[in-house]
Parts: C-alpha cells; sequence; structure tokens
C-alpha cells in the first residue's frame, strides 16, 4: 500500500488553496474600500458641522461694546474680506477662561482644500490651525437688509453643507 501524496497531488493543492488565499484578499480589500467610502460622507459631514459650531460660539461670544462709540457696533464684529470671514470675539484659554479679545478668521485655501482657522489676539499672539480638509469650495455671504450671515461648505465629493446665523 502506498503512503503520502504524489507531486502533482501536492501542486493541485497548493494551487487550489493560493486560488481561495487570493480570492479572500481580494474580498477584504473590496469591502475595506467599501467601508471607507461609506464612513468619509459621514466623518467630514461632522467635521464641517464642528466648524459650523466654532462659528456660532464666535458669535455668540463676542457680546462687547464699542468703546468709542458706548454702544454695540455689531457690523464692525463680522465682516466677509476678500471670501474670509472675520469675526471679533473673545480668546477662549486652554481652561475654558476668557482671556481677552480675538479675532478669528476662518478663510478657505483653495492650493490644499483646507478651511483655517486664524487667530490673533490683542496681545499679538498668532495662531493657524487647519479645521477641515478635503473642502472645494467655501462660501460666506452677509445679508444687510435681514442681518444675516450664511455660510456655505462645499466637500470635494460634492457634498454641501450650508448654516445661516442671525446677527445681533
Amino acid at each position: 500500500m502506498r503512503r503520502g501524496l504524489t507531486m502533482v497531488e501536492l501542486l493541485l493543492a497548493l494551487s487550489l488553496l493560493s486560488a481561495i488565499l487570493l480570492a479572500t484578499a481580494s474580498w477584504t480589500q473590496v469591502a475595506a474600500r467599501t467601508t471607507a467610502d461609506s464612513i468619509y460622507p459621514v466623518r467630514w459631514r461632522a467635521a464641517a458641522q464642528a466648524v459650523l459650531q466654532l462659528i456660532h460660539d464666535d458669535l455668540v461670544t463676542g457680546d462687547f461694546t464699542d468703546t468709542q462709540r458706548g454702544r454695540r457696533n455689531q457690523n464692525a464684529r463680522v465682516a466677509v474680506v476678500n471670501g474670509a470671514l472675520r469675526i471679533r470675539t473673545r480668546a477662549i484659554g486652554h481652561t475654558g477662561d476668557v482671556t481677552g479679545l480675538a479675532i478669528h478668521r476662518y478663510a478657505f485655501d483653495a492650493y490644499s482644500g483646507q478651511l483655517r482657522l486664524d487667530q490673533q489676539t490683542v496681545t499679538g499672539t498668532r495662531y493657524t490651525r487647519p479645521l477641515l480638509d478635503q473642502v472645494q469650495e467655501w462660501q460666506c455671504v452677509i445679508d444687510e437688509e435681514q442681518n444675516l450671515l450664511t455660510v456655505t461648505i462645499t466637500s470635494s465629493e460634492e457634498s454641501v453643507i450650508a448654516r445661516s446665523y442671525l446677527l445681533p
């Protein structure tokens, strides 16, 4: 009686095993790519919502008067300059305390596709940080008649998120 496998049987078993492993690896790669593609829009929308919340927080925390006129000068607080949104607001420290006045400038860099926040405090401290990647378009419009600010962000995958703020 013969024991063991012939060379042909062994090669056949190895080729079947290779085909099964190749199919499994290919299926796993397609499933991972599909999952990543479906999760990206959800994450981008959440990040865009967070940016719109930052703008809201700046609009709410900037409640201070113009010292020269003794009244609120809201129009100087919020402006759209060269496509960037500029808000005079209060600077918040890392502990959550108000540290003074600041100017926040939300600007879109078309070259990198990033939406960035530039902050300048009255003490001269400046810093820039990226807020959102893969942005295709950024638009801010102030309606003077209705005293309304509308911000629209479009992703590179054509996902659009917008929010309007009633200016005080």
